[in-house]
């Protein structure tokens, strides 16, 4: 893909090359720290060859990169599993992130430019936006300050809800929320477990914890449905919870939630139990790596290896 003419006579959105040549002979990992801010690089030109990848050392706050020169990637410029823990209140305006390209009505170029900014995202990249061209026709992307919402916890007995969804309308980017937490056993019909969080321009919501046995009164589930909630702002994941001896996954996030374990549970595929019961399939002989289930009539004797 090569560049555009320039619509101003301000044409350093290209950046100013300092970053040299970029062409990958392997997969690239641009360094910085965690939850540190945007990464901004400035090429002569970017060609990402197929079979390799471009990301962050870290989670962080996203990459900005320039290219006076063509940009070929056959290969994958990714932020996949890099959001980042960061406040947007502290700094990223109510309006968002804004970035502003001119390009022609031939080429969608329809949108009103606005001055771009990247307030929240770091010192150098609210200095690389400012040489964007503010007025005019073109294509302008609004980053939400605040993304989907997460999902409610279930009531009971069910699995958790899909967190609400992202946008990729370029006037109304954003991420999407977090799952909400599921329950295996008892809770209150009309009293939800822990909810996914909400995304933010950083990150996508953290997803809540699931719970084996939130109990059946209100002290029971805020003591175990609602125990370890998924951190707000692109945090932890909620934490697995619950009584008796089961297992619970936590919820996805940075870093992802613990797992728990109750009663005599333990972790392990070499680990073995007699189940005597009616021949049904059981959670907690799923999460055996190994099983072999051996079933005699309705009071049935399960081995799991």
């Amino acid at each position: 893909m090569r560049k555009p003419p320039a619509a101003d006579a301000n044409s350093f959105y290209f950046g100013d090359g300092h970053d040299g040549v970029l062409n990958t002979k392997g997969d690239v990992n641009l360094q910085t720290y965690q939850d540190g801010p945007m990464v901004v690089k400035m090429y002569k030109s970017v060609t990402i060859n197929a079979g390799h990848k471009v990301t962050t050392s870290m989670r962080n706050r996203g990459v900005l990169i320039y290219s006076q020169g063509d940009c070929v990637i056959d290969g994958e410029l990714s932020m996949t599993k890099r959001g980042a823990k960061f406040d947007p209140t502290e700094s990223v305006p109510s309006t968002g992130l804004k970035i502003g390209f001119p390009t022609s009505i031939a080429n969608g170029g329809t949108d009103t430019l606005q001055a771009s900014t990247m307030a929240g995202a770091g010192s150098e990249a609210m200095a690389a936006v400012k040489n964007h061209p503010s007025h005019g026709l073109g294509k302008l992307f609004i980053i939400n300050r605040f993304g989907a919402n997460g999902a409610p916890g279930n009531e009971k007995d069910s699995h958790g809800s899909v967190g609400g969804s992202g946008s990729n309308v370029r006037l109304n980017l954003m991420s999407g929320g977090g799952g909400g937490g599921a329950t295996g056993y008892h809770g209150i019909h009309g009293v939800h477990l822990a909810s996914g969080a909400q995304g933010t321009a950083f990150s996508g919501g953290a997803g809540a914890g699931g719970t084996r046995d939130s109990g059946s009164s209100l002290t029971a589930v805020k003591q175990y449905g609602t125990k370890y909630p998924a951190e707000k702002f692109g945090g932890a994941g909620g934490g697995g919870s619950g009584g008796g001896n089961w297992a619970s996954g936590g919820g996805a996030g940075n870093p992802g939630g613990k797992f728990s374990a109750g009663g005599t549970y333990k972790k392990t595929s070499k680990w073995r139990r007699w189940y005597r019961g009616p021949c049904h399939l059981d959670l907690r002989w799923q999460l055996f790596r190994e099983r072999k289930d051996y079933c005699n009539g309705r009071k049935g004797r399960r081995r799991a290896r």
